[in-house]
């Protein structure tokens, strides 16, 4: 629910200007526009200037919320589809926007770096979602037990006092505050107050790794790889 409010305590501001300017006030409030000479001004449809600008920004608001929403029912895919459509919306609605503006040097180079940017965004916000969405490969070796991916460790056997299995999700146990990780829908990855988690939320069983300084939790998706993950582990390590 914090997340709701927080979204909507950013939405509301866009909201009242993109209101403000559809009536064909504020425009000194779009960058750019008070720096403009008074015959460029004056060239300019005003009427349809305040009601892009002001359309846009009510969008924003929009958008912005439903991200909360996104966030609040754990939906990763929606959240990531939404912040895509908003990076797009604000890149190309500036871009018309700032067409009827006189075209200067500056200002092409300005519209460049708008759309690199904005495509570099949603890449690199893509790439943050496909890896931390994918499920951590872990290899059980002689000495050790390795975890592949985001916020992946290698672990000593000789480091771990007890691992077990406990029949409850992640959800039920308590992940704590996030530290440094990845929380996105049911994935959990990186630090927590808990320990550092490779689980999915709602599955059940969860390993536990005890060790110092702090304790691992690993879930899949599959219970049944979980378990063979647990078999397999338990097999290795003869605790004393």
């Amino acid at each position: 629910m914090a997340v709701l409010i927080m979204m909507g305590v950013c939405a509301f501001p866009l909201l009242i200007m993109g209101l403000f300017l559809r009536r064909g006030r504020g425009l000194m409030l779009i960058s750019g526009y008070s720096a403009l000479p008074k015959a460029a001004k004056d060239r300019i449809d005003k009427i349809w200037l305040g009601r892009a600008a002001g359309n846009m920004l009510i969008r924003m608001s929009i958008e912005l919320v439903l991200m909360g929403v996104a966030i609040y029912l754990e939906i990763g895919i929606f959240f990531v589809a939404i912040f895509a459509l908003l990076m797009v919306d604000a890149c190309f609605s500036s871009i018309r926007i700032y067409s009827v503006f006189p075209r200067t040097r500056k200002s092409v180079w300005g519209m460049r770096i708008l759309i690199v940017t904005s495509v570099a965004t949603i890449i690199g916000v893509g790439i943050l979602f496909y890896f931390g969405e994918r499920e951590p490969n872990i290899t059980v070796g002689y000495n050790s037990v390795r975890i592949d991916g985001m916020y992946g460790v290698e672990i000593d056997f000789a480091a771990i006092r007890e691992i077990t299995l406990i029949e409850s999700p992640m959800r039920d146990i308590g992940a704590g505050m996030r530290q440094n990780g990845f929380n996105l829908g049911t994935t959990l990855k990186g630090n927590f107050t808990r320990g550092r988690l490779f689980v999915d939320s709602d599955s059940s069983p969860t390993i536990r790794i005890e060790l110092s300084p702090q304790n691992i939790y690993i879930s899949f998706r599959d219970s049944g790889r979980t378990r063979s993950l647990y078999t397999e582990l338990t097999g290795a390590i003869q605790f004393d």
